[in-house]
């Protein structure tokens, strides 16, 4: 199944269950965000880019019943199918230096991919909960700034996806 379209998703939360007739819905997605670690440990909540988070959403399920509404296998990032275990489980992205290799400064912000939920009562987004900690499966940190020199001290390449880690050579094939 593809990602879905912005207007598919707001009328997917707007409708609700159709099984229990309750209109609490949790989508569930990889998101991208900002997180402040200070010694290689985090010190602040995830920040999250208000980016479309349709296309990103890979499940919908009623926060009553259970009720799945939808669901996919694709990578929400790249969108390569029966990739998603590989998001939600794997490190797939870099890791991050403890302190800033250029002027040996302890606190950096990373800019995170990971797995998330968004909570809908009555058809709106009420808050966002990430599922995944520093250390686990599902949190796949893109990039390291140094919050003292203003630089960015780690990046993840193009050379494979930065969710899934499947490599960008394998699109150029096909």
């Amino acid at each position: 199944m593809a990602a879905l379209e912005k207007q598919t998703f707001e009328e997917l939360l707007a409708r609700g269950c159709g099984e229990c007739g309750r209109n609490h819905l949790k989508a569930r997605a990889l998101a991208r965000g900002s997180v402040e670690i200070l010694d290689g440990d985090p010190v602040s909540p995830v920040t999250w880019t208000y980016e479309s988070l349709a296309e990103r959403v890979y499940r919908i399920e009623c926060a009553e019943c259970g009720r799945v509404c939808y669901s996919r296998d694709e990578c929400p990032l790249c969108g390569t199918g029966g990739r998603l275990a590989p998001s939600l489980e794997g490190r797939n992205g870099i890791a991050p230096p403890a302190k800033c290799p250029r002027c040996d400064y302890a606190e950096l912000t990373l800019t995170v991919e990971l797995r998330m939920r968004a909570e809908a009562t009555l058809g709106r987004i009420s808050r966002r909960v990430a599922e995944a900690e520093a250390h686990e499966g599902g949190f796949h940190v893109v990039e390291a700034r140094c919050q003292s020199c203003e630089q960015t001290v780690a990046k993840a390449g193009d050379g494979r996806c930065v969710a899934c880690g499947r490599s960008s050579l394998m699109k150029r094939l096909r």
